[in-house]
């Protein structure tokens, strides 16, 4: 199986997409909401204080990891994200165990028309071509599927970067930064916008 390079581009893209976002979650939420927290706690002198500031840490989690209702439509497109890598990757599971399959098969064809000739047997049976034309079939359907489910995170992942970057928040402007800091998106879809003078 010929693991193609837009294929592989996809796979770059989706693990971009899931470290940055791990990263912000990790540092740019957990991190600072806990030094905000560390420095509410060492000015608190009495419980009240105390309790405001644990409150002010828990909106502050919730409130930058969208998980609170200003930020459904931004969290549902980012489930929407991952829906698409995880279908993804169910259809490259997929192809891997097919071309698994189809290698052990021929395998045993080989190790048995190897027998054969050791024992001066010819005539080993090939499989049919209406099993062979089944199985380019399967393939075929798999391959178009893997290419169907990157366009589609491609989509989702233009329409979130959109959503990020017309929202009030800092934070998640800063994640929308963080997704495209080398601006290849950005480049990808000024391309894509430009006119096609050859026709």
């Amino acid at each position: 199986v010929v693991y193609k390079a837009s294929n592989l581009k996809a796979h770059h893209e989706m693990s971009h997409f899931i470290t940055n976002l791990q990263y912000y979650m990790m540092f740019e939420v957990l991190e600072c909401s806990w030094e905000e927290f560390s420095k509410s706690l060492d000015s608190a002198d009495d419980v009240d204080k105390l309790i405001a500031a644990h409150s002010g840490y828990v909106d502050s989690i919730l409130e930058r990891s969208l998980l609170t209702e200003r930020s459904e439509n931004e969290k549902k497109k980012i489930d929407q994200v991952f829906k698409c890598i995880l279908e993804y990757c169910q259809a490259q599971q997929q192809l891997c165990e097919h071309a698994h399959e189809l290698l052990e098969s021929h395998g045993a064809v080989n190790t048995e028309r190897e027998e054969a000739e050791l024992e001066e047997l010819w005539g080993v049976e090939r499989q049919t071509p209406e099993h062979e034309a089944k199985e380019l079939e399967l393939s075929g359907t798999l391959t178009s599927k893997i290419k169907l489910k990157s366009t589609e995170f491609r989509e989702s992942f233009s329409q979130l970067r959109e959503l990020l970057a017309n929202t009030n928040s800092a934070d998640l402007r800063s994640l929308n930064f963080r997704l495209d800091f080398s601006e290849y998106y950005h480049e990808a879809e000024v391309a894509d916008d430009q006119p096609d003078f050859d026709d």
